[in-house]
């Protein structure tokens, strides 16, 4: 739908909040969409925690909760036929941000044909049948996560099952 994701984290610890505080002055015009109520009030604590140097709690105010859209059942249109774009392999699948662990966060753009390639070979290397179920604890926000356990199954028409991360711990 001309949409480019940014899959991050849940703002369930500060560095997630963090990750988004950073990430979002550089993007052009960002949305944030959520299924979460709560992050706002989460948000809020991680950005009064970042201290006034780093003005996350203007951010907050006046960039990120004006953009954002809950998604909930009430606001789901039920009688809209989905739109299927009109897709090249080089066009922007999504990006992905690192964890900025040695700085700002990077972002990297994964295109289509990327992520393909990476997926073809991901299933190759695997030698899958169509009974194998893919497990996994990553969250989608990380890049192994998202690719090699959630898009490859998907690709390979193959089940998928996530387990939280708390869990596997």
């Amino acid at each position: 739908g001309g949409i480019v994701p940014i899959p991050l984290a849940f703002a369930e610890i500060p560095d997630n909040a963090h990750k988004l505080f950073k990430v979002w002055p550089v993007l052009n015009s960002p949305w944030l969409a959520t299924d979460s109520a709560e992050i706002f009030d989460k948000l809020a604590i991680h950005a009064a925690a970042g201290g006034a140097s780093e003005h996350w709690d203007i951010l907050l105010k006046e960039t990120i909760v004006p953009q954002s859209f809950l998604v909930s059942d009430d606001n789901l249109a039920e009688d809209i036929s989905p739109f299927l774009p009109n897709l090249h392999k080089d066009d922007i699948a999504f990006i992905q941000f690192s964890s900025g662990s040695t700085g700002s966060p990077k972002g990297v753009i994964l295109t289509h044909k990327n992520l393909l390639v990476n997926i073809q070979d991901i299933l190759q290397a695997v030698d899958r049948n169509d009974s194998d179920v893919f497990l996994s604890w990553k969250p989608k926000s990380h890049d192994f996560g998202m690719i090699a356990f959630h898009l490859a199954p998907i690709v390979g028409c193959l089940s998928q099952v996530h387990i939280p991360t708390k869990v596997y711990i």
